[in-house]
Parts: C-alpha cells; sequence; structure tokens
C-alpha cells in the first residue's frame, strides 16, 4: 500500500507528518496516495513495529474521572476566598483604589469591598464585617499570598477558622474570585 511505504520510509510518521508529505507530492506522481484516505488508513493501519499502532485511547471518563467536589462540606457562608484587584487610575468616592473580591465555595456568589489600601490589617477589618453582616460562621479562608498578614492568621486561629494562602503568581489557585 501507498500509505505504508510513506509510514515505514519516515521512520513510523504521525498523521501530521503523514498528510504534509502527501500534500508535498506531486500531483503527477502515480505513487501519490489520496490526501482524504490518510485518516482511515491511521484509523484501520497495523504496525506492528510502530509504537502507537496497538494504543487504544481510552474513554475520557476514565482518564479524568469526576472528581468529588471539596466545597460540599461547607455551607453557603462557611468558605471564602478573597482575592484582591490591582490599583484603580482614579480613587473612588471614598478614596478606594482597590477593592477586595469574595466569594463563597459553596453559593459562588461573589461580593466586592472597595479599600483604600489592600493591606492584611484592612482585609481583617473587611473579613469582621462580613462575619458579622453574614451571621454565619466562618470556617475556612483561602487568601491571595500578598493579603497574609499574622493578625489575620491570628484571629482566623482564635475564630476556629482553616486559614490558608493560594500560590503566589498562581491566581488559578484563588478559585473564582
Amino acid at each position: 500500500d501507498k500509505l505504508d511505504h510513506i509510514h515505514l520510509a519516515h521512520k513510523h510518521a504521525r498523521e501530521g507528518l503523514m498528510r504534509k508529505i502527501v500534500k508535498g507530492m506531486l500531483d503527477s506522481d502515480p505513487s501519490k496516495p489520496k490526501y482524504s484516505s490518510i485518516t482511515k488508513w491511521l484509523r484501520w493501519r497495523k504496525c506492528s513495529d510502530c509504537p502507537s499502532a496497538n494504543m487504544r485511547h481510552p474513554p475520557n471518563a476514565a482518564l479524568h474521572p469526576p472528581q468529588p467536589s471539596r466545597h460540599d462540606e461547607f455551607l453557603p457562608g462557611e468558605s471564602l476566598v478573597v482575592d484582591c484587584t490591582g490599583a484603580a487610575e482614579q480613587p473612588g468616592h471614598d478614596d478606594s483604589t482597590t477593592t477586595f473580591v469574595f466569594m463563597d465555595l459553596a453559593s459562588s456568589c461573589r461580593t466586592a469591598f472597595p479599600t483604600a489600601s489592600k493591606s492584611g490589617d484592612t482585609l481583617l477589618e473587611t473579613v469582621k464585617r462580613y462575619v458579622a453582616a453574614s451571621q454565619v460562621p466562618l470556617r475556612a479562608l483561602r487568601v491571595d499570598f500578598e493579603l497574609r498578614c499574622d493578625s489575620l492568621r491570628a484571629w482566623c486561629r482564635d475564630h476556629g477558622v482553616r486559614f490558608t494562602l493560594a500560590c503566589p503568581n498562581a491566581h488559578q489557585t484563588s478559585g473564582h474570585a
């Protein structure tokens, strides 16, 4: 078969290389296979020397089984992820230049708190206001690495709140906040 010969002559070429080779062949070449036959040939070929010949791709569910949600252990309001926006060009009406974004993991509800400072102590005061207004006991708090401070960590320890930091320079670890 023409495609078998091309495949073996080019050290068990994969689909992309096979397509480039066939596309680069002259139309007048009698050994040029049809470009559209490559996909079918790859699906049904039996090259015993090819490293990927007998491999079958397992179903996606086997590769990535559904993971149980880690957020099921919390009721709405019990677990927060906090991130901070960058500095605004112009301050708001209350001299705020940045915003704390709180996201509740159980409900994915987001709340924004404008602030003039993004220090850990300012965040602690904001967390206290949030907890007092929500009247739900906070059980877990995950904050951006730049917002870490000893007073926030001590407050969490004193109130039985699990305190964790997101990885520095990895905003995806802050969840959807």
